[in-house]
């Protein structure tokens, strides 16, 4: 369950440039783009670059650069399943899929760019900083708004998680606007089906009847907001343990625990809505 990453260096880019990916159909996508040499993020099987509109630099995007020869054929066509999921959405707190370019050697997906960073990084456990109530509400809002979009289009996200929730700009001190990414463990709907069966997710995000038998729906993924929404009001993972099996024992069975100092100061209505 979950992902991994990778710190193989996949193409050596001089630092400061722009840069162009290989002929075919990416020669489009370098008369488009000026790519950056600026990594914004790296796993298993590529990277995601920063890019610019070569007509109006104002206009930035993330092109994710998959290697095909680093990439077996299901994964390819996870990254298709991916994009076909992220057409059916239109919502202002998902992030948007704009364009797909193919070389002999490569797949180039274009994608809004986030330039805040994860909603993860806000957080300093460490330093005992939390998210307020206030800033909580704003940021909930928005992701159960988001989620309830993908629902209505039979769209199960399954992997809801601190690290796939990112900050649209720089500025999260107002009003900031956060988008929900990375729908490669998605399910869409079947038509004549309640449920599915496949154990997917993040451990410590996961709901229980998903590591049950009896098949799971779309309540999965509000079960993984609820996680969120505790971890930022106190930086601290609801369900522990010491190795993952116990992780899913402690989701299966422990009672949520809403006591403590960190929780005196929270509302009724807050603990209520974590417990529902």
């Amino acid at each position: 369950m979950g992902g991994c990453n990778s710190n193989k260096r996949l193409i050596k880019i001089p630092k400061n440039k722009s840069i162009e990916f290989e002929g075919g159909e990416s020669e489009s996508l370098n008369l488009k783009y000026n790519i950056k040499s600026k990594t914004l993020g790296e796993g298993t099987f590529g990277k995601v670059f920063l890019a610019e509109n070569s007509v109006n630099d104002n206009v930035k995007v993330a092109i994710k650069a998959l290697k095909k020869n680093k990439v077996t054929d299901e994964a390819i066509e996870k990254v298709k399943h991916e994009v076909d999921v992220l057409q059916t959405l239109d919502h202002p707190n998902i992030v948007r899929y704009f364009e797909t370019f193919e070389s002999e050697k490569s797949i180039y997906l274009v994608m809004e760019y986030c330039e805040g960073g994860e909603l993860f990084e806000q957080l300093s456990i460490s330093k005992g900083k939390v998210f307020t109530e206030k800033q909580t509400a704003k940021v909930m809002k928005q992701l159960f708004h988001a989620i309830s979009h993908c629902h209505s289009k039979g769209v199960i996200h399954r992997d809801l998680k601190m690290e796939n929730v990112m900050y649209k700009t720089k500025d999260t001190t107002n009003e900031p606007e956060v988008k929900i990414i990375d729908f490669g463990l998605s399910k869409i709907k079947e038509a004549g089906k309640t449920s599915m069966s496949t154990a997917c997710g993040t451990p410590y995000y996961v709901a229980p009847e998903v590591l049950g038998s009896r098949g799971y729906g779309q309540e999965c993924d509000i079960w993984s907001l609820g996680v969120i929404m505790y971890i930022l009001l106190s930086g601290e993972f609801p369900f522990k343990g010491n190795n993952v099996l116990q992780v899913f024992n402690s989701i299966q069975i422990d009672n949520l625990d809403l006591e403590g100092k960190k929780w005196q100061k929270i509302s009724p209505e807050a603990k209520k809505l974590l417990k529902r």
